[in-house]
């Protein structure tokens, strides 16, 4: 992946020069780098298509063009013998402070890596935008591409000797908000170096004093950071302003954003990179006070960016998505058009995913360890041959990977390292045998495995829009990898959480869109026929019962069992699917309404036309234990049925009453049964508090 990382400066602009310890954290925005030969006579071409503040382009001009010579100096190439073009782009929008020099140095030194097959470690890119960075700041520290480098949040201190510089990752409870303001001053970093280095051979005694009192800032906001104590963390933000202020790198347009701010409750503000215009770093923890200051410095006319530290680049991302039940309209819901009303279960299956030198995986699920693969633009391929029983546990993954890679496109992805477990996926019975609970894991390490790739390369997994193409890729891998079954349900509560109405897309429509010559991307970003997941609020008083018959079934295996009967009695088959796909159409405005006694009797409804549905199609849906769990849920006031395709796993009990609930749970653990200690997710897919 040829990216450079934006960064932000929590602690010691200018002073890391001088070999003082710095505070540094990577951003979520980044520049990339396409390398390209180009025709004889060329030269070097660069195509700078990223987003810029007015002006900004044009006074670093100078600047871009000394840090291209530098690398290509330092790297030994040669453009007049080997003509290349560099395209820039990337979601880094160029302003003071936020360290896009670095950003561009570190993107061209990974593409060039790439182009000329040097495969350079993250230490020898570091070293060449380091080189590069020499053409905006002279003599820079090294903070700035370091961060654009390695990612995270770290410690920094420059080697005056010439040595390894002293590189610290931090690691905090969890990410912080921030915002950053852009005062549209753009400075010569140089320039700026120069007369800060000039003004101490002035007064070094005033410098020697400045210098004392932040390296006391600097202890105590390490301590605070690990800690986790913001408010100490932003009122020594404020010191080091008053310090950065008196070292004369503060302006009126950086004092009137950091004055807005702190009006507005941010708990911490100054300066951040060169200073004297350029950027403003507000500490604003949470969604909510982060709005509030961006949005009061937006109505006075600056430019805000709201972002979050502590999370990305080198970090280690957690990412985990719930299991699935169907409440309502099993079977029917394969049929595009017919709706279902689903719920998420808050088992998760997990997803650990850091940057590696090479992709590997292990499943803790299937006893899979450290398998590692190539990718060769369309499919992964094995370093060492699995097992059929290894292969049968890597299907999903390899499917989930192959399909991210795709979306993501050549160059731009790097490997990664995969460690994934599940909650209660699967159960250890008496007999010492296995069995999975029947609560989608597959499709919940597809969403989570899928997620936690798009995070790892900064891609946004939490708002609905991203939802919606988490969805869809992992939709198109679940659905793929079943042999083209399924309704891809599952996935959606993995992706959305809590309860809703979903209506699956057109199977017809998405393979014929795929085999016109569609790319994974353009999959990804279209509309999908006939999908839709609606959300539903949950009655008040509601008790899901969860009850496992501690027999799993194979849901791809009875769907295909049951279109072999349904292409032979193509009535009897529309004439049960009808009927359930109305029941849960008639169910929805209860629902809405809270019209619980209606809600009760229409699931016990659904119950017996899936009956009669598994005894016309000669396929084993309710089971006898399937039979009984109901039973006895119906007895005792709930309403029972099985949940999913049947055929065992799991059957629930819906209720409206605490009293009801519990004596549907004695009655289940009287019989036998397993009793499953979940209920309702509401999060869907989500990155986890890095432990």
């Amino acid at each position: 992946m040829n990216r450079g990382y934006a960064k932000v400066i929590l602690f010691g602009e200018h002073y890391v020069v001088y070999g003082l310890p710095g505070i540094v954290a990577a951003l979520d925005s980044y520049t990339t780098a396409k390398v390209e030969p180009s025709e004889p006579g060329n030269g070097l071409t660069v195509i700078d298509n990223r987003p810029a503040a007015d002006g900004y382009k044009e006074k670093k001009k100078g600047e871009q063009e000394r840090a291209l010579d530098l690398i290509m100096n330092f790297m030994k190439i040669d453009t007049e013998a080997t003509p290349l073009k560099i395209t820039l782009e990337g979601n880094l929008k160029c302003v003071g402070g936020r360290g896009a020099s670095a950003a561009l140095a570190t993107s061209i030194a990974r593409a060039l890596s790439g182009h000329f097959n040097l495969n350079l470690n993250d230490d020898q890119i570091n070293e060449i935008s380091y080189e590069g960075e020499k053409g905006s700041a002279g003599t820079p520290s090294g903070i700035d591409n370091t961060a654009a480098t390695y990612g995270g949040l770290l410690i920094f201190k420059k080697n005056l000797e010439g040595g390894p510089n002293d590189i610290e990752t931090l690691k905090i409870k969890e990410p912080i908000e921030i915002v950053l303001a852009n005062t549209g001053i753009t400075q010569d970093t140089k320039e700026v170096v120069a007369d800060i280095k000039s003004k101490r051979e002035e007064d070094p005694e005033k410098f020697g004093r400045i210098f004392s009192d932040y390296e006391k800032i600097f202890q105590e906001a390490q301590t605070a950071l690990k800690n986790f104590d913001l408010n100490k963390l932003g009122s020594l933000m404020d010191k080091n302003q008053e310090l950065l202020k008196e070292s004369t790198l503060s302006c009126p347009e950086l004092d009137q954003v950091i004055q807005i701010a702190k009006e507005n409750g941010a708990l911490g503000a100054k300066l951040t990179g060169t200073g004297r215009g350029g950027s403003m770093v507000a500490l604003t923890p949470g969604k909510e006070l982060q709005d509030r200051v961006a949005n009061a410095i937006e109505e006075v006319g600056f430019e805000t960016l709201k972002t979050r530290i502590g999370i990305g680049g080198g970090e280690k991302i957690h990412v985990s998505a719930p299991g699935k039940l169907v409440l309502s309209g099993e079977w029917a819901i394969l049929e595009p058009g017919n709706p279902g009303l689903i719920a998420a279960v808050n088992k998760r299956v997990h997803v650990e995913i850091e940057p590696s030198d090479e992709i590997t995986i292990s499943i803790d699920d299937f006893n899979i360890k450290n398998f590692k693969a190539d990718f060769d633009g369309n499919e992964l391929k094995w370093r060492q041959e699995p097992t059929e029983e290894e292969a049968k546990g890597l299907m999903f993954t390899k499917g989930a990977v192959e399909t991210i890679l795709k979306y993501l496109g050549e160059g731009n992805w790097k490997p990664f390292k995969i460690h994934s477990w599940g909650e209660l996926s699967q159960v250890t019975l008496e007999s010492g045998e296995t069995k999975k609970i029947g609560f989608g894991s597959s499709a919940a390490s597809v969403v989570a495995l899928t997620s936690a790739i798009l995070k790892l390369h900064n891609h946004d997994i939490e708002s609905k829009e991203a939802k919606d193409k988490i969805y869809k890729l992992s939709a198109l891998t679940h659905y793929l990898a079943q042999g083209k079954v399924g309704s891809a349900f599952d996935v959606a509560a993995s992706t959305y959480g809590g309860v809703f109405v979903y209506q699956r897309f057109d199977p017809k429509w998405l393979i014929e869109y795929m085999e016109s010559g569609k790319s994974v991307k353009e999959a990804a970003e279209t509309e999908w026929s006939s999908f839709k997941a609606e959300p539903m609020e949950i009655p008040e008083g509601f008790n899901l019962t969860i009850g496992w018959t501690k027999d799993s079934a194979s849901t791809s295996a009875m769907v295909k069992q049951l279109n072999i009967w349904a292409a032979d009695n193509k009535d009897e088959y529309k004439r049960l699917y009808d009927q359930i796909a109305n029941l849960v159409r008639e169910l929805i405005p209860e629902w809405k309404n809270k019209n619980k006694e209606n809600i009760i009797q229409l699931l016990r409804k659904n119950e017996n036309i899936l009956k009669e549905l598994g005894e016309k199609s000669g396929v084993n849906i309710e089971t006898p234990e399937l039979k009984q769990l109901s039973d006895l849920a119906n007895t005792t006031g709930a309403a029972g049925k099985l949940s999913g395709a049947g055929g065992g796993d799991c059957g629930i009990a819906v209720s409206f009453d605490v009293e009801i609930a519990e004596r549907t749970k004695r009655s289940w653990e009287e019989a036998g049964f397993y009793l499953v200690d979940a209920t309702i997710d509401y999060d869907g897919v989500k990155v986890e508090n890095k432990s």
